[in-house]
């Protein structure tokens, strides 16, 4: 798990950069690799980062950028 979190890392490198993180393997969305998942990443729990509706999560993602 600290190899997907430092790789995440990778991808925000600035405070304006914004980007999408996908991990597309069913073993993220157990909670005991949800529960090591940063708290930076989530609002109130890591479960509101887990969807099965990942094409209307992307378009709404980058509605909020103003980039949709």
């Amino acid at each position: 798990m600290n190899r997907v979190v430092q790789s995440a890392g990778r991808l925000i490198r600035s405070e304006t950069d914004v980007g999408i993180i996908a991990l597309l393997d069913k073993r993220f969305t157990y909670s005991n690799y949800t529960a090591l998942f940063p708290s930076h990443w989530y609002m109130h729990t890591p479960r509101e980062l887990v969807t099965r509706n990942y094409q209307q999560a992307l378009v709404h993602f980058w509605a909020e950028q103003g980039k949709g």
